[in-house]
């Protein structure tokens, strides 16, 4: 291993303590030192023989940029999922009790949340949102009252509205990223 602080014992370098070009050294290898900095630090490890060690010592350390913003994106897709199904199923529960109308204001966050997901295939999610509050009703009214007549009927008017007004927090969303970021995307 090499020591550091041996600008003291005989380093040829006068001008830069072989203890700032060590600590410099990391910064240099993950490309985040400025130009001057990286200079001196190269004239500095050409005449001086344990800097350079340490220098050839530490593994240049490159990430793939893209690889990191998609498992941030990733993450944040998926959490932003499970955010999504609570809110279908809570709506769903709330619309078997008489807080239903509060179904209003959840499904456009619902919405919201789609558009945060996939900006360009929310109609998709949001289809498979609907779809999946109007089985979970269809499944409800089928336990609670058995096959009825205006079952289908009112299974596809459920699935209307709540596609409704997931499409109306999508389009809350459009507005606000257009008032936010002054562009469309």
């Amino acid at each position: 291993m090499v020591e550091r602080g041996t600008e003291k014992g005989g380093c040829p370098m006068n001008k830069l303590p072989c203890e700032v070009v060590m600590d410099l050294i990391p910064l240099i290898k993950d490309h985040v030192a400025s130009k001057e900095s990286e200079e001196l630090v190269r004239a500095h490890i050409r005449e001086c023989d344990n800097c350079r060690q340490y220098y050839e010592l530490l593994e240049d350390t490159s990430f793939d940029d893209q690889k990191v913003i998609e498992t941030i994106r990733h993450k944040r897709n998926l959490y932003l999922t499970f955010i999504l199904l609570a809110g279908v199923i809570t709506g769903y529960q709330l619309s078997l009790s008489y807080y239903m109308f509060i179904n209003v204001w959840i499904m456009p966050v619902i919405g919201i949340l789609c558009h945060m997901i996939k900006p360009v295939k929310t109609y998709r999610l949001a289809l498979i949102c609907a779809a999946v509050f109007t089985v979970l009703s269809l499944f409800g009214t089928l336990l609670q009252y058995g096959i009825d007549d205006g079952m289908i009927l009112s299974t596809l008017a459920i699935f209307i509205l709540m596609f409704v007004l997931i499409m109306i927090g999508k389009l809350l969303a459009m507005l606000l990223h257009y008032a936010w970021k002054g562009r469309w995307k």
